[in-house]
């Protein structure tokens, strides 16, 4: 395998935990990652097999799994974090 082309530094500080170690070597999964101005990270996993996302972040303590459901999730986002996970929501389950 080649090196990694994307890589991100944990923001958030250490009280938040550490962050998951996510790559895509396990295959069929769509990956996505955000980031506000003000330093605050998130990461969507989603299994194209199990229809359902993994949402991680440092605001909610990174090894805390929100189960992401037809684009929806029981965590309070702001609206540029939730205009992120429709978009990406929409991507990892777009049929064309």
């Amino acid at each position: 395998m080649s090196d990694a082309f994307f890589k991100m530094w944990n923001q958030h500080n250490p009280s938040c935990g550490e962050p998951t170690k996510t790559t895509n070597e396990s295959g069929n999964k769509y990956y996505g990652y955000f980031q506000n101005r003000f330093g605050e990270q998130w990461i969507l996993v989603y299994d194209h097999e199990k229809k359902i996302g993994e949402l991680r972040g440092g605001d909610i303590v990174w090894d805390t799994v929100v189960i992401v459901e037809d684009g929806q999730v029981d965590v309070m986002l702001g609206k540029a974090e939730a205009a992120w996970l429709q978009a990406c929501w929409k991507a990892a389950t777009f049929v064309g």
